[in-house]
């Protein structure tokens, strides 16, 4: 929902109460805050007129899947993206699924890597929304126990903790594994999934024995650094794509918004 009034002079708009965009990246009440002046009228008008049965890319986001499909084409494997919170990546990560070809030999599955049931619910509702033909399972303790031979199949780390579990999904029938908030890839139990797919990735596991393939890894966060120092390069070998919350400002994707009483200030992904 958008609350505006619209200047009579130009194709700009005047914010007077804010903008609430509903959905599961962003929540804004707009019921405190203070003006924001001169939105430019072709993103509010995109906002008014969204239809969220049809999804276009934003361009940068067009630009990240892309980034990221050269760098796997020219042979990279272990591959990171930052982006800032609400800036769409459960959407950029379920395009690049799509587009990403399958090696000759592979399924052409993916796994989903994700720390939490929420973002488990949030990445299969994105994948079943964008791709309705695919199958989608969730691997979530014991409530949900996936086949292994989904298309999509979006897990948390820690329900692939057992061996047992983990040895459903065979290396060779996925094209890629998706590690969301993958500041947390180089933890011992995100390194005991990873190293069952890629022979670079260290195994912590002393008994067991390493992987023989190299199953794209492509790493999504907000930040790719770890407060404990751990360099993140022990999973992922470049940071292909890198846009912050400036970035965003300054090409009008975010707008800054202040509370009236308190006088924080909020980023909006419009």
């Amino acid at each position: 929902m958008i609350w505006s009034r619209t200047q009579s002079t130009g194709r700009h708009s005047t914010i007077w109460r804010g903008i609430a965009c509903f959905g599961p990246n962003m929540f804004l009440n707009t019921a405190k805050l203070a003006p924001v002046s001169h939105v430019p009228w072709h993103i509010v008008s995109r906002c008014l007129t969204q239809n969220h049965k049809t999804l276009v890319l934003r361009p940068y986001q067009e630009e990240c899947v892309s980034t990221c499909l050269s760098a796997l084409h020219a042979g990279k494997t272990r591959i990171g993206v930052s982006s800032p919170t609400g800036s769409g990546k459960t959407t950029v990560f379920t395009e690049l699924i799509s587009r990403l070809p399958a090696a000759k030999g592979c399924e052409g599955r993916a796994l989903i890597l994700v720390n939490g049931i929420t973002l488990a619910y949030q990445a299969a509702a994105t994948a079943r929304r964008m791709l309705p033909n695919v199958s989608v399972e969730i691997e979530q303790g014991g409530k949900h126990v996936a086949s292994g031979r989904a298309d999509i199949t979006v897990a948390t780390v820690q329900s692939l903790r057992g061996s047992l579990r983990l040895a459903k999904y065979h290396p060779q029938s996925f094209k890629c594994v998706i590690v969301d908030e993958a500041h947390h890839a180089t933890s011992t139990s995100y390194l005991r999934v990873l190293s069952h797919f890629h022979r670079d990735v260290y195994n912590p596991d002393k008994n067991s024995e390493q992987s023989k393939f190299q199953t794209n890894i492509i790493g999504f966060s907000a930040t790719f650094s770890r407060n404990d120092g751990v360099a993140l390069s022990a999973v992922f070998e470049e940071l292909v794509y890198h846009k912050d919350f400036l970035d965003m400002i300054k090409d009008k994707w975010y707008v800054v918004m202040y509370h009236a009483y308190t006088g924080y200030a909020h980023c909006v992904l419009l």
